[in-house]
């Protein structure tokens, strides 16, 4: 597993970890259905969603 393999994986987790522990009224902010999604359970990262993953996968790639 590559460097950025291994940054990702552990910047997915955070991120989950982020939201599984976020109150319900703030986890929109963050993600939000995803209408392309085949059975409409998928979501995908809002912009503020995006931008705190990669501030996070940022970080993490600094200290592996």
């Amino acid at each position: 597993m590559t460097k950025d393999e291994r940054a990702y994986k552990i910047t997915d987790r955070i991120f989950w970890i982020f939201i599984e522990n976020s109150h319900p009224q703030t986890i929109s902010d963050f993600i939000e259905a995803d209408p392309n999604y085949t059975n409409g359970n998928g979501t995908r990262n809002t912009e503020r969603g995006r931008e705190l993953f990669e501030e996070l996968e940022s970080f993490v790639k600094g200290i592996l």
